[in-house]
């Protein structure tokens, strides 16, 4: 498939096992349009509260452009700063924070309703004083009836990339959407303590073995650098193996690029299945509006999580029925083994990059740390893709037709019966 480099094929037990475990018959089966995906209301964005996911996306940002700047956030507000300085204050009277030169200055908040201010017909725009420059924007979500008040000051100096990129992410604001179906909020549950599990990611620094109960402070770092990729879009998935190394999955990231100057139409659709692809045991999306030309790692908006069984074997599997032609989306892969407990479907000597954590296990990082790699261009960038739209069925690479699915759900109890 797009640009895999062919290779003599190194079958590793792990591999053969994973294939003897496929269930032909359900590979065989045709996937009906998507009926897998019965939030398909919810598949074109990922919902957040306040300004959450548009926080972290420009966290991200500005971390890689400005990695010293002073960031503060709470669920409504965002204020980042770089080499600035307080001009005209006083005791009493706090001054006009300005950023000197190679600085930034930004502050983000919610507001409800739509954007009211006398120069509602001026924004998004920009006002200069001949040193600085300040971006007013304020785009509006109509799922939350609110919008967000934007102001990024900076100098001529300011990296146009930077402030293309920083556009590109409050506009998504505007793109948010009401929290799915409720089949698919409902929250990991415990196996053991039957007390729902809340999706906060945890630090990770130390390794472990795959499947130990490392706690939550460990890491499994497997690194590697590429633009090389596998394209995912219309009839066209791909899926990727892993050994889970805890229970619940409380954060998932991909490092993904848009084709060509066209954006994907539809969500990157994320899943965590069993190896036979017929229960589905987490879901989520990436929304469109923030991937980029250039590979960056983005995270997955989880929407259901299941506990997984430590220790065992599980399959990653990307679609998105709703993106073809020439907006395709690339998830990032090197043609190298260089993660030992799972494998890509089509291709047992390569990985897809991905980052996993977990409440209780060892997190998982496959790729390269961050979002300095110096291969972040996708090889072959600006190219057409062409790919069909889903018709009949939806063709996992290595897998065949992705076969419909069902969630797993907590069993309910057994009663005894009662001896006479």
């Amino acid at each position: 498939m797009a640009h895999t480099i062919i290779k003599a094929a190194r079958k590793s037990a792990i591999w053969l096992a994973l294939l003897l475990s496929f269930s032909i018959s359900n590979l065989l089966q045709p996937c009906p349009m998507f009926s897998q995906a019965s939030a398909a209301a919810a598949d074109n964005t990922a919902s957040t509260e306040g300004g959450g996911q548009v926080f972290n996306q420009l966290e991200m940002l500005v971390r890689q452009y400005y990695p010293q700047a002073q960031i503060a956030k709470t669920g409504k507000t965002m204020h980042f700063e770089f080499n600035a300085k307080n001009e005209g204050g006083n005791a009493s009277t706090p001054g006009l924070i300005t950023p000197q030169d190679g600085g930034i200055v930004c502050d983000l908040s919610v507001q409800a309703g739509e954007y009211a201010g006398s120069d509602m017909d001026r924004i998004p725009g920009e006002t200069g004083d001949g040193i600085h420059t300040t971006l007013k924007m304020a785009p509006y979500s109509r799922a939350s009836n609110t919008h967000l008040l934007t102001l990024l000051t900076f100098p001529a100096n300011a990296s146009d990339e930077f402030k293309a990129r920083f556009k590109d992410f409050v506009n998504g604001f505007a793109l948010q959407v009401p929290a799915p179906a409720a089949a698919l909020n409902t929250p990991a549950v415990s196996t053991e303590t039957g007390k729902a599990q809340t999706a906060v990611n945890k630090p990770a620094q130390a390794a472990s073995k795959p499947g130990s109960s490392g706690g939550p402070a460990t890491q499994q770092i497997f690194p590697g650098e590429a633009d090389g990729w596998h394209w995912v879009g219309g009839c066209v998935g791909a899926a990727q193996t892993f050994t889970a190394n805890g229970s619940v999955v409380t954060g998932l990231s991909l490092r993904v690029a848009q084709l060509n100057e066209v954006k994907p139409t539809g969500s990157l659709r994320v899943e965590i299945r069993d190896t036979t692809l017929s229960k589905i045991y987490a879901l989520g999306y990436i929304d469109p509006a923030f991937v980029l030309r250039d590979f960056y790692w983005l995270p997955v908006q989880l929407k259901y999580v299941y506990p997984l069984q430590p220790g065992k074997i599980y399959a990653l599997v990307f679609t998105a029925n709703d993106s073809r032609g020439d907006g395709t989306w690339l998830v990032n892969a090197i043609y190298q083994d260089i993660y030992p407990y799972g494998r890509p479907a089509n291709a047992p000597d390569e990985e897809f990059f991905f980052n996993m954590n977990f409440d209780n296990g060892s997190s998982i990082l496959v790729g390269p740390k961050g979002n300095n790699s110096k291969k972040r261009k996708p090889v072959n960038s600006g190219a057409a893709s062409g790919l069909n739209p889903l018709v009949q069925g939806l063709e996992v690479q290595g897998f065949g037709q992705l076969p419909d699915a069902e969630y797993v759900t907590a069993k309910k109890p057994v009663q005894k019966k009662k001896a006479h």
